[in-house]
């Protein structure tokens, strides 16, 4: 009887860490579900979670990529052997994956996410808006990490982001969704997210009580107006649609008048970005084939 082949992997590069799910095509995979499951490597190492979805198709969890210091990617053969059945045996596709680094510079969900509420705060409350950990209010800044040189007044700076657990969605447990990964075949995949809150201390300051009060009353109105930040699914390719991420505010505007001798006024707050991926290029738009999945496409439905 025929051993398998492998004529595609999709897709055909992934990150060092592995994790990430990929499409194995080709011939003959042994699908009886009587039968033990074929195997599958990448370069010498095993594949977990194999799925046989027909004889043509399945769907594995690529391993972590042995990559060396000195390279930035690795190209390894995935081969997918038949340990039982009529079409015993192992066929190899070479050089079909490759793995990299990840790219610090590429825009993800949580880069973007916060790029893209300085925006939305630039246009609809002040144009002077910093993120920053720290700000010094005279000439010379105290520290590396300031990114205000004498600051002008007033300013909306944003302190963080700090990332929590996300509790409201759990994404503990594998979700089952449909993806039309190999033509024609829509095969079933196993997503396990993780998803973060990014908690921004929001802080307000101006020389004036007047000044303050009004950046309170619009920082506010800011929050009510934007329940949801758009942030593209996929930051590196923006024609893919948009996700909504929930802006909720934690902790209300308490505004204070301390005696300094820099006069300043500040009133601060605690926002949150809900539910922020983790992971880059999850294109979860499918129909879920079980009830539980209804949250993974939830966060896409602003």
């Amino acid at each position: 009887m025929p051993a398998p082949t492998v004529t595609s992997v999709t897709p055909s590069t992934g990150l060092t860490g592995g994790g990430s799910m990929v499409v194995v095509a080709g011939t003959n995979f042994e699908d009886d579900p009587s039968v033990t499951v074929p195997e599958v490597t990448f370069g010498t190492l095993l594949a977990t979670d194999v799925k046989v979805q027909s004889p043509t198709a399945l769907t594995c969890i690529p391993p972590r990529g042995p990559i060396g210091d000195t390279a930035d990617t690795l190209v390894v053969d995935v081969t997918v052997e038949n340990l039982a059945g009529p079409d015993i045996g192992t066929g190899t596709l070479v050089n079909a994956y490759t793995y990299t680094r990840p790219d610090v510079t590429e825009e993800t969900h949580v880069s973007a996410a916060v790029r893209t509420l300085i925006q939305l705060c630039k246009q609809q409350i002040i144009k002077n808006v910093a993120l920053t950990t720290h700000t010094d209010y005279d000439r010379i800044t105290a520290d590396l990490l300031s990114r205000v040189n004498r600051a002008k007044l007033p300013v909306v700076v944003l302190i963080g982001p700090s990332l929590i657990s996300h509790r409201v969605i759990n994404y503990n447990d594998p979700v089952e969704i449909l993806t039309p990964v190999v033509d024609p075949t829509n095969v079933k995949r196993f997503d396990q997210l993780r998803a973060v809150n990014l908690q921004f201390t929001v802080l307000l300051m101006s020389q004036s009580k007047l000044e303050l009060l009004n950046l309170v009353h619009h920082a506010t109105a800011f929050t009510q107006r934007n329940e949801f930040v758009q942030v593209p699914i996929d930051p590196l390719t923006p024609a893919a649609g948009e996700v909504g991420y929930p802006l909720r505010v934690e902790s209300e505007f308490f505004a204070t008048d301390p005696i300094s001798r820099s006069n300043v006024r500040e009133a601060r707050a605690t926002w949150a970005l809900e539910g922020v991926l983790m992971s880059n290029g999850d294109k979860i738009v499918d129909e879920p084939t079980i009830a539980t999945s209804v949250l993974a496409t939830e966060l896409f439905t602003p």
